[in-house]
This record gives C-alpha cells, structure tokens and sequence, in this order.
C-alpha cells in the first residue's frame, strides 16, 4: 500500500517538476527572444549600443591602465603596442547578459530573489567582460594567433559557461525554495 501511495506522490512530484519547467520555458523563451532581438535593431544599437560599447571601451582602458598597460583609445577602438582591439556587438557581453537576465526572470523564485540575482549578475557578467577584453588584449601583444584563437574559441564559450555558473549559483543560494519544491 505504502509503495502505490509513494508512486502516487511520485508521479504527483513528477508532475509539479514538468509544470516548472513548462512554465520557465514558457517565460524564458519569448523573453530571450525579445532581448535578444531587440539588441540586435538598428535604432537599439545606435541609441543604446554603441554608447555602452564606447563607455566599455573606456572601463578597459582605465583596468589595462591599473594594470601598468598604456592604452590609447578612440570611441571603441583600443591601442596597445601595436594591437588594435575594437568592442564591436559581438564583444560588448549583452547577449550573454539578456540570456542570463531571462532565465533570473522566468525562474519561479520569489520577486525578492530574483531581484537580488539580477542586482548580483548583472555587475558579475560586466566585470567578467571587462577582464575578458582585458586579458584578450594581453594576449595580442604576445602571439596574434593565440588572440584569435582564445577570442573565438575560448572566450566564447567561457562567457556563456560563467553566465550558467551564476544562475546556477544564484538558484542553489537565493532560489532555495524553488529548488526545495523540485527536489522535495
């Protein structure tokens, strides 16, 4: 009797975990999309875009200048030593950041929590970039290849892997009654 029972709640469980999930999919998916459409409109890029990649470009600048590393910058261009490294859409972490901010938003967590995960992520994903860029151009000033290589090969995949290690460190330290649901 005890097993039926169990099986019962199992599939009861089994059930509530499909539902989150549907309804995570159902809310991240069109979010995303929306985000990342919109980064990607002309009007979006030259009213908000460019200043952020102009203004990203200078962040670098001001670390590769902590750093000892003279740098002369014009708009999003950066010089250093014969290197020249544009911020261009591609490198300015937004798409990384609008799929981040999507999943922190469709994650059934209280408004509290999710708050807290965007206030959190939002500055960890822009310092991880700027450390990016900064390491990238390091890294020109060595070996070419070795920037081309770590710029599209790595680096890609290691911003996107750092934004699913925040949400999953967000979901494990402030989503905690979420996942207690999931796993109970």
């Amino acid at each position: 009797m005890a097993s039926k029972k169990r099986r019962r709640n199992n599939s009861t469980d089994d059930a509530d975990v499909r539902r989150m999930v549907f309804r995570f999919l159902l809310v991240f998916l069109p979010l995303v999309t929306a985000l990342l459409v919109a980064l990607a409109e002309p009007v979006v890029f030259e009213t908000f875009r460019e200043p952020f990649c102009t203004r990203l470009a200078s962040i670098c600048a001001a670390a590769l200048g902590v750093v000892g590393v003279q740098t002369s910058l014009s708009g999003t261009l950066l010089s250093v030593g014969g290197i020249h490294v544009e911020i261009v859409r591609q490198c300015d972490g937004l798409q990384a950041l609008a799929i981040l901010v999507s999943a922190i938003a469709a994650f059934p967590a209280t408004l509290k929590s999710r708050a807290i995960g965007l206030l959190l992520a939002i500055p960890l994903v822009l310092a991880i970039n700027v450390l990016r860029i900064g390491v990238l151009v390091l890294l020109g000033l060595v070996s070419k290849d070795l920037f081309q290589m770590i710029h599209v090969y790595v680096f890609q995949v290691a911003l996107i892997g750092a934004v699913a290690a925040i949400f999953i460190g967000w979901t494990r330290v402030f989503a905690t009654e979420s996942l207690a649901r999931l796993t109970a």
